[in-house]
């Protein structure tokens, strides 16, 4: 995956999840996509460590698989 996809793909999950704004994501690749059309897919791992009103740590994971063209396909987090 090229620098420039990375980075759009970043801005939408920062938009959508601002709490995760500035987080660099971990990136490994998965094989094709289901439909057959041969692109390569990526999973993209954003992992944050929030602290809570009551002081408490909570570790959040955001997990993003998008093809090599920047389209997200699926987006999941913890809670």
């Amino acid at each position: 995956m090229d620098q420039h996809t990375l980075q759009h793909i970043s801005q939408e999950v920062y938009r959508q999840y601002p709490e995760f704004k500035g987080v660099r994501p971990k990136v490994q690749t998965q094989g094709s996509t289901a439909k057959g059309s041969g692109a390569s897919t990526f999973l993209l791992t954003f992992q944050q460590e929030v602290v809570l009103p009551d002081r408490r740590k909570l570790n959040r994971m955001l997990r993003v698989v998008a093809d090599e063209n920047g389209k997200i396909i699926r987006v999941t987090t913890s809670r």
